[in-house]
């Protein structure tokens, strides 16, 4: 019967004195090292290095042999000593096994070790205590980092694709921040990018003239001869349908065409050249003073293949009852026209009227559906009056949560920029501040 034997790993005496005595070694050549700290990497490399590298090194590479480049004698002072491209060969070589080369004595273990410490602390200056991680480069943010950062800080949607240059690449990746460089054209590229972001996010001023939209499709129809054909869209007077007022009537349409009441198409409200129609809306006047009416209207057709439409109209803007526009259309090719009056109003209610006078009989070829489409009016003031721009219209960091606003904001104040909303704040400062800050290294 086999007996089995239970092996246990010892070391002799004399293994455990040769660790003992390798510990002791390094721990007295470090300390030996850190001694010398003060003293010159010529004197040390003269000491230590130079007598191991004459018995196995200087028969190719010294005395005034310099195999493969490589001279490891002619050293005057500290800078030539400290050649770190130089020492990184000898180190690579040394420590693969590669030099000396075969047929050649070899460097024995301790005297490896005292070479590869020099060259790290003398020749490489590392120091253990303070190590240095090496150059750090700044990265700045590629198109796609930049276009989200903008994204989610103001709820801008940035096209960077289209308004900054390709990024350079290294490795296949455009992230890598020794290939993201800035040029000078890129420079203005970013600093015109943040004052256009800016724009849509910061208001360009802290207060404006009140202003409101009247658009056609709120003008009600105050009078329509017939005969005419009116929308039965919203037989019922739903939602968006026009309203008539003063008990105007609209009979069945006669004759060998159609002629349409006004219909609202958008915001916008047609008026045909065959009918006769007259269509009003009110605006209420708050504060005395001077004010603007804006009025922006087009004439339009349907296209009919080899028809001509020779009919013409007159329409008339009244303001107040007072006539501002009196003109003549007749085919214009989708002509857009503006007009802007300057008025002095008291508070109150102040109406707004158009109205179209059919010229001359229909002429065959209706069809093409001459009409003048008024998008209504615009009005501003009084001029004396100003309302002030806050940032819940939109225009702050649009979209953003509030502690999302209120930390810009903290942070506008700590830079010594007043924040938008403020009564008298500076909003150019504020938005010079953002554009200082998308424009900033931090940011890119």
């Amino acid at each position: 019967m086999r007996k089995t034997h239970s092996c246990k790993r010892t070391h002799s005496p004399r293994v455990a004195a040769l660790r003992v005595f390798a510990l002791l070694s390094a721990a007295a050549m470090s300390a030996s090292m850190a001694c010398r700290a003060g003293e010159s990497a010529l004197a040390s490399f003269n000491r230590d290095i130079e007598p191991v590298l004459d018995q196995y090194c200087y028969d190719c590479h010294g005395a005034s042999f310099n195999k493969g480049g490589v001279d490891l004698d002619d050293f005057h002072n500290d800078s030539d000593v400290r050649n770190h491209a130089l020492w990184w060969r000898v180190m690579k070589n040394v420590r693969a096994g590669i030099m000396p080369p075969a047929g050649k004595p070899r460097v024995p273990p301790e005297d490896v070790k005292r070479l590869m410490a020099w060259i790290k602390l003398e020749a490489f200056s590392l120091d253990p205590a303070h190590p240095d991680p090496g150059r750090v480069t700044v990265r700045r943010l590629n198109r796609v980092e930049y276009r989200n950062t903008i994204r989610e800080l103001t709820g801008v949607e940035f096209d960077t694709l289209k308004e900054f240059p390709a990024d350079d690449t290294g490795q296949g990746f455009d992230n890598i921040a020794d290939v993201l460089t800035i040029s000078p054209m890129l420079l203005e590229r970013y600093l015109d990018s943040a004052q256009t972001i800016i724009a849509q996010v910061v208001p360009t001023q802290p207060r404006v003239v009140a202003e409101q939209l009247l658009p056609g499709k709120q003008f009600s129809i105050v009078k329509v001869e017939s005969p005419a054909a009116l929308p039965d869209a919203n037989p019922a007077g739903g939602a968006g349908a026009l309203q008539v007022k003063d008990g105007a009537s609209a009979a069945p349409a006669t004759g060998p065409f159609k002629r349409p009441a006004p219909k609202a198409v958008g915001d916008a409200l047609d008026l045909s050249y065959y009918t006769p129609a007259v269509v009003a809306a009110t605006y209420k006047a708050v504060h005395p003073g001077k004010y603007q009416v804006y009025v922006n209207l087009k004439a339009v057709e349907s296209y009919v293949d080899d028809q001509f439409d020779l009919n013409r109209c007159r329409l008339v803007f009244k303001v107040d009852g007072e006539t501002l526009i009196s003109q003549e259309f007749v085919r214009e090719s989708d002509k857009t026209l503006e007009f802007t009056f300057d008025r002095s109003w008291q508070p109150g209610d102040h109406p707004l009227t158009f109205e179209v006078q059919p010229l001359g009989p229909p002429a065959p070829a209706a069809e093409r559906g001459h009409r003048a489409r008024p998008d209504g009016a615009r009005v501003l003031g009084a001029a004396c009056q100003l309302r002030a721009v806050f940032p819940e219209e939109g225009a702050f960091l649009a979209g953003q949560p509030q502690e999302i606003r209120g930390g810009v904001a903290r942070r506008l104040c700590h830079a010594g920029v007043p924040p938008p909303g403020r009564p008298g704040d500076g909003r150019p400062a504020c938005r010079y501040g953002f554009i200082g800050v998308l424009a900033a290294r931090r940011h890119l």
